[in-house]
C-alpha cells in the first residue's frame, strides 16, 4: 500500500464512522471533521 493508498483508504474509513455518528455527535465532531478531510 503506497501512500495514496492509505490516505484514501483512512478517509474513507473516517466518513463511513462519521455517517455512524449520532447527530449529537456529528455536530461535537463536525469542525474536527471537516478538518482533517480538507488534509486528506
Amino acid at each position: 500500500m503506497n501512500i495514496e493508498e492509505g490516505k484514501n483508504f483512512v478517509k474513507i474509513k473516517l466518513e463511513r464512522s462519521y455517517r455512524k455518528l449520532s447527530d449529537e455527535s456529528k455536530i461535537f465532531y463536525k469542525e474536527k471533521f471537516e478538518n482533517v478531510m480538507k488534509i486528506l
